[in-house]
Formats: C-alpha cells, sequence, structure tokens
C-alpha cells in the first residue's frame, strides 16, 4: 500500500491509490547508456556516473504508464536520487544536469547540505515538460576515498527524509502528488559495485552445540538475488541466509561469509568464541522453618544454568525423604533441624546445595496477608492479582481465597480474573495457614476499553465517495502502548458511523488482514484497515450521511477486552469541491485552481510548517459556482519573499474545506 508523504515536492491532495509496478533509474558508469557489471568506480582518480530514468518501461524491458490512468502519459519535469556508498567512502560531486530544460532549473538541494562521504542527494527540476521515454538526467562526479565502495540508490535519505529518489510527472499518481518514488509508485533500480557481505556477529556459543549465524544485512547495489556461502575455520561449510553450526573444541573461530552474483562477490567475517559447557548453579532458598504436621514449602527456582540448559531437580529432606520439583512441598512430623540438600544438573554438570528446616512446636502466628495492587483494567480482559508479598511469620504452609467484588472467587497466591462491567471493585484477600488467618483488601477499577487514535490515511479528513479508489482507508493506533500488534484480533474490527438522525451504522472491512505503519511520523507503528467506499456512497446517496460525520472505530483484541477511537471525516461528492496546485515546487507564481458547485464565500490562507499564518489569499470572496483561476507569489503578507520548504493551503468554500501541501523552491 501507498502512504501518503508529508514532504513530497508536488502538492499532495492527500488521497490513496494502489502503488504502481513501474519505471527504472540506473547508474551507468563507463558511458554505454546500460547497467551491468563492467560499471565500476575507478580504483584511483574521478569517475563520471551518468544517472538514467526510465519512465515508459521497467527493468526487464516491460511497458510502464500512469499507475491511476493508462491514457495519461508518464512525462517527466523534475527529478532528484539519493545515493548511498556501502563498503567504503567515497567524495560525491559535482554534479550537473541533463535534462533539456528551457531555462535554468530549480536545485533540491545544496551540496552542503545533505552530503557526506556515505550519502548524497540532489535533482533539478523545471515547468518543461518531456514526454515519456529513457532520459540521461545527470553526471555526477565520484571520487574514492576509502575501501571498495558500491554506490546504491535508496528511495529516502537517512540524513533527511523529506530528500527522495522520484521524478515529477503529469500523472497524478497513485497518491495524487505528481511525484513518483522509489520503493513507493516504481520499484526497480541498479547501482554499480560489487555485493556487500555483512557476517554479524560477534558470536558466542557451548562447545558441541549449534549456534545461529545470520547474514541478513548484506546486500546488492543492484538489488540482484544474492548467493550465501559460509566457512568456518573447523573446516564446516553451509548455505544460506541464515546457518547454524556447532564447533567441537573450545576457543576462538571465525566465520566467514561470502556473498555472490553475476556482479561479483562480497566476503566478510565474524569472531566466534565457544566455551565449554557452564556448571549450574544450585539455589535451595532458607533457611526453613515450620511445625509438624504442616506442609512446608521448599524453593529451589533461584537455581539456574549459565548455558539456559533445563535443570533437573534432587531434593533430600534429611530424613529419608526426596523430590525432583522445583518447588515441593513437606510435611515433617517430628520436631527437630534438618539437613536439606539439593541437587541440580543439566546434560553435563551438577551443583549442591545445602540448607536448614527447624521444625519445633511454636506458637502459631497468623499470615500477613497483601492484596497487591490497586490493580486497573479493561471489561473482558484479565487481570493478575498477586499476593507474593504475603508472608507468615512461621514459615507455614498458605493458602489464598480472593473475593473480587463482582460475586466471583478464587484460590491461589496468584490468580486472574475478568470482569463483565466497567467500574470500581473491592478486592478481598484471606490468607491462612491452617491455624489462623489474615485479611488484605484493594481496589480494581476497570474502564470500558482501550484507547486508540484513529484518522484517515494520508492525513486528509475529506472522503470523495465518488472517487475511483474502491477502498476508504482507515488508520488507528493505541495510545499509550496500552496494545500491540499481535493483541490485535482482526476478525473484530469494524467502524461506526454516526448518522442525521442520531442513529449508528456499522460497516465492516473488505479484508481481514492488519498492516503496520507509521504514516503520521509519531513514532507509533499504526494500523491500516480498508473499508469499502461503496457503503459510504449508499450511506450517502440514501440521506443517511452528509459533510461532516462522526466515526469510530471499534475491535476486539486476543487477551480479551476492546479499544476504541473516534474521528470526524467530511464526505463529499466529486463535483462538490475540487482543487489543484500547478507548478509545485513553485518561484516565483504559481495557480490555484478552484472549482466549486455552489455560489458562495471563499477563504484561501497559506500556512507554514509551525501553525502560522503567512499569506491570505482570498478573505471570503463571492464567487460563483465554476472554475477559478488564482495566482499566488511566493511572498507572505507583508511582501518578503517566502524561505524555500513545506507550505499549507487551507481553501474553505461553501461545498466544504480542502487542505493541501505546496512546496517553495529556489
Amino acid at each position: 500500500m501507498n502512504r501518503t508523504r508529508f514532504f513530497a515536492p508536488i502538492l499532495a491532495l492527500l488521497l490513496v491509490a494502489p502503488a504502481a509496478m513501474a519505471q527504472y533509474v540506473f547508474l551507468d558508469a563507463n558511458g554505454d547508456g546500460v547497467n551491468d557489471h563492467f560499471d565500476q568506480l575507478n580504483a584511483t582518480g574521478a569517475t563520471d556516473l551518468d544517472v538514467w530514468f526510465v519512465t515508459d518501461g521497467n527493468r526487464d524491458g516491460s511497458p510502464a504508464s500512469c499507475a491511476t490512468n493508462s491514457a495519461e502519459p508518464l512525462t517527466i519535469n523534475s527529478y532528484e536520487f539519493v545515493l548511498r556508498a556501502l563498503n567504503g567512502k567515497v567524495r560525491f560531486g559535482p554534479m550537473r544536469n541533463r535534462l533539456p530544460f528551457t531555462e535554468r532549473p530549480v536545485s533540491f538541494a545544496g551540496y552542503e547540505d545533505t552530503t557526506n562521504t556515505n550519502f548524497y542527494h540532489n535533482g533539478w527540476g523545471y515547468r518543461d515538460i518531456l514526454p515519456p521515454g529513457r532520459y540521461l538526467v545527470a553526471t555526477l562526479t565520484v571520487e574514492i576515498l576509502e575501501g571498495e565502495p558500491s554506490l546504491s540508490f535508496m528511495g529516502r535519505s537517512p540524513l533527511q527524509p523529506a530528500d527522495l529518489t522520484s521524478f515529477g510527472t503529469q500523472c497524478s499518481g497513485p497518491d495524487y502528488d505528481n511525484t513518483y518514488v522509489l520503493g513507493e509508485e516504481f520499484f526497480d533500480a541498479a547501482g554499480i559495485g560489487r555485493p556487500t557481505a555483512v557476517a554479524g556477529g560477534p558470536y558466542y556459543g557451548v562447545v558441541g552445540r549449534d549456534i545461529q549465524f545470520d547474514g541478513r544485512r548484506s546486500s546488492d547495489s543492484d538489488g540482484d538475488p544474492l548467493a550465501y556461502a559460509w566457512s568456518f575455520d573447523d573446516g564446516g561449510a553451509a548455505s544460506g541466509k541464515i546457518v547454524v553450526h556447532a564447533f567441537a573444541e573450545v576457543g576462538s573461530h571465525t566465520a566467514t561469509l561470502t556473498v555472490s552474483n553475476a556482479s561479483g562477490s562480497g566476503v566478510d567475517q565474524a569472531a566466534v568464541t565457544v566455551a565449554p559447557p557452564s556448571r549450574p548453579v544450585a539455589n535451595a532458598g532458607g533457611p526453613y522453618s515450620g511445625r509438624p504436621g504442616v506442609l512446608l514449602q521448599f524453593d529451589g527456582s533461584a537455581s539456574f544454568d549459565p548455558d539456559n540448559e533445563p535443570l533437573a531437580y534432587y531434593w533430600n529432606f534429611g530424613d529419608g525423604a526426596s523430590a525432583s520439583e522445583v518447588k515441593p512441598q513437606y510435611l515433617y512430623t517430628i520436631t527437630g533441624v534438618y539437613t536439606v540438600r539439593l541437587i541440580v544438573s543439566d546434560m553435563d554438570n551438577s551443583a549442591t546445595a545445602v540448607t536448614t528446616a527447624s521444625i519445633s512446636e511454636a506458637v502459631n502466628h497468623p499470615p500477613v496477608a497483601s492484596a497487591g495492587g490497586p490493580y486497573a483494567g479493561i471489561v473482558g480482559r484479565w487481570i493478575q492479582f498477586d499476593a507474593t508479598a504475603s508472608s507468615d511469620p512461621d514459615g507455614d504452609f498458605m493458602t489464598f481465597v480472593w473475593d473480587f467484588g463482582d460475586y466471583i472467587r478464587a484460590v491461589g497466591r496468584v490468580s486472574a480474573h475478568a470482569y463483565a462491567q466497567a467500574g470500581s471493585y473491592v478486592v478481598d484477600l484471606t490468607a491462612s495457614d491452617g491455624v489462623d488467618s489474615g485479611f488484605a483488601r484493594s481496589t480494581a477499577t476497570i474502564a470500558t476499553g482501550l484507547a486508540a487514535k484513529a484518522f484517515l490515511d494520508g492525513g486528509t479528513s475529506v472522503v470523495n465517495v465518488d472517487d475511483a479508489d474502491e477502498l476508504v482507508i482507515v488508520c488507528f493506533q493505541p495510545v499509550g502502548g496500552d496494545f500491540a500488534a499481535d493483541d490485535v484480533d482482526v476478525d473484530q474490527v469494524t467502524i461506526q458511523v454516526l448518522t442525521l438522525d442520531g442513529s449508528t451504522v456499522g460497516v465492516d472491512p473488505v479484508h481481514a488482514a492488519l498492516l503496520q505503519d507509521d504514516s503520521d511520523h509519531d513514532g507509533v507503528a499504526e494500523f491500516v484497515v480498508a473499508f469499502p467506499r461503496a457503503r459510504f456512497r449508499e450511506l450517502t446517496d440514501g440521506g443517511s450521511i452528509a459533510g461532516q460525520t462522526h466515526l469510530r472505530i471499534v475491535g476486539g483484541l486476543n487477551r480479551g477486552g476492546s479499544y476504541s477511537g473516534e474521528f470526524d471525516a467530511d464526505f463529499v461528492r466529486a463535483s462538490q469541491f475540487a482543487l489543484t496546485v500547478t507548478p509545485n515546487p513553485f518561484n516565483p507564481v504559481t495557480h490555484i485552481i478552484i472549482r466549486t458547485r455552489t455560489n458562495g464565500a471563499v477563504t484561501a490562507k497559506l500556512f507554514d510548517v509551525h501553525g502560522r499564518r503567512v499569506k491570505t489569499i482570498l478573505r471570503g470572496d463571492p464567487l460563483p459556482a465554476g472554475l477559478h483561476d488564482v495566482v499566488i507569489e511566493a511572498r507572505d503578507d507583508a511582501g518578503m519573499q517566502l524561505a524555500s520548504g513545506l507550505y499549507f493551503l487551507q481553501v474553505s468554500t461553501a461545498d466544504g474545506t480542502r487542505t493541501g501541501r505546496l512546496v517553495v523552491a529556489k
């Protein structure tokens, strides 16, 4: 699924359509106009690299066309690209434009802004519209500084997310921003240089046991498939991205990974440390004390194996009895002090711990109960109630009874319970040693469900019910990290629509799959669900919804409970209101084209990325229904030149409000 961008060189109209598998960008180092294994950087001196964009075909030679309208040409009027150097460092630049612009083009970057010895970004654009074809767009000088680097294209630069490998076109594109981006609208790219092997590590393991080796970070500048061959210094070998190997000798070893394809091969090594099996550590707990005839709890759970091998337990209680559990219970019948031994063993070694159990006819002391909490949860989700902080002064074995305040009871030191209704509950715990009891109280506050943040994909608030795309994409994400991907029940998600008569109508998704993304760039992955646009069209045609409508996305969770998130959407018809900006980027002027269906006042304002209004374009001017072309300059209300960068446009008419993004470039 294509994601609407917040930083793009062309105005985004904030609608979503399926992405196209189209177009091809490649590097040519020897001037023959093709990319193959003969294209390499010169070992000494500079190399002039030609950058080619093919807008009418794919890498395999198959034809390419506009993703949203095959009859619409895939022209080119701007380009930019991001390069990454792997396995070494290079000096990038200078670069000269090779597209035949009629006037001096606009540069997308300054050399010092986005360039270092591993990354490069630049591009050019102007108003010239060039037909679909195969274009030599730029020549870039590159000089090796260190290593044997290869160069590959990236869809976005890690130094600046607004830097793309893309080209501008008259085709509106899948997300209607007139920009085709590598990895989103097209997927074919070929760099130069041999593959880069990354063996991972360093690795650690135990002699005679499998160690996993991972070469998935290896890469190829052309994106071609790689063959993975592993060799180990004990003579072993394996093939594949991820392999396992066991060493028979303790000490330091080396794992070598070779990746190869038609472009060449790359080699990397990783250090491996192999240790002998470690002796387990036994911990019998204690010392213990109790009374004759009362069960005494023993605990060996603090024992462990440094190699994470499973342990076997053997207890000797000092009176001839034994047990093999981690936490056995035992009842002594005669007073005295007993020597208790615990032996733990793995497959190679064993260890012993010694403690004592003092059994005497002492005066009983009641348990001290601790109910934990206060607890909080949601309806239908299990809550764990924990009394482990309870204790018995005599060390007696205790039993526990919980009363959850909703007429439900349970037993156990740790117990789980799910409430059927929201509210505040009093939770009582009774701890007993068989003779006396202790009492503790806590509370449980139960909410209806977890909160979710919900919004339309692409940051828009407008749903055009007549759009050709049959899907309406809705995003939602947890608030405060209260639920995660594996917690969402994909079969229990729906949208509740508040109709004009105050009733609620449910709309189910077209599929049950949930995809994760972070389109609003807030660091929290959201779930992306597709709903049928035809259902919203039916509700609009039937008069159930119109204009701004309140919606709620609701769903169930695998661990019990539910979530919900509310948002508003403006449901409009295609003929109501259209907004276009061209050219974009612009400087010194651009055209804002507004099509309205209804006579009335029109307001248009321009805001910077901080939400500050910088320009008032229309001040509620009365305009008749129809098409209106408003020309604006790249200046603010005070007549000062607008700085290069991203701006937000808001246009309000009698038909509704639309927002968009535009870029001022110098």
